[in-house]
């Protein structure tokens, strides 16, 4: 039997969708075998620091990001485990390194770092 077009459009959407569904719930349930980082530089007034490099680093490589507007970053699908360390850098502050980071599925670590300016030293000839 042969369907019309019509019908034939309507099956291949409702078969479309439905697979969506399905690879939508798989990636659902491998974000929850995961953990996310949420990280903030300020400097040493409060206000946020836009730009400095990020890397978290664990059991299994590393991730960089930069934080936004609002000086923050964002690290989704970290594997649990210990031993993770956060590293901010950024020029005309002081490098901070953040270390003994544990990760646990479905959590969330949040945490903020205040970056000082860095000392300049200047020689004279």
């Amino acid at each position: 039997m042969m369907l019309s077009k019509r019908w034939q459009g309507l099956f291949t959407m409702a078969l479309a969708f439905t697979l969506s569904l399905g690879f939508a719930s798989i990636a659902f349930a491998q974000d929850a075998t995961t953990g996310l980082a949420t990280v903030r530089a300020v400097d040493p007034d409060g206000a946020p620091l836009p730009g400095v490099m990020v890397v978290i680093s664990g059991p299994v490589g590393q991730q960089t990001q930069y934080t936004g507007l609002a000086g923050e970053a964002r690290f989704p699908g970290l594997y649990p485990g210990r031993g993770y360390s956060a590293t901010f850098t950024m020029d005309g502050f002081t490098t901070i390194i953040r270390e003994g980071l544990d990760v646990q599925a479905n959590r969330i670590i949040d945490f903020e770092v205040t970056m000082d300016l860095a000392t300049v030293e200047e020689t004279i000839t």
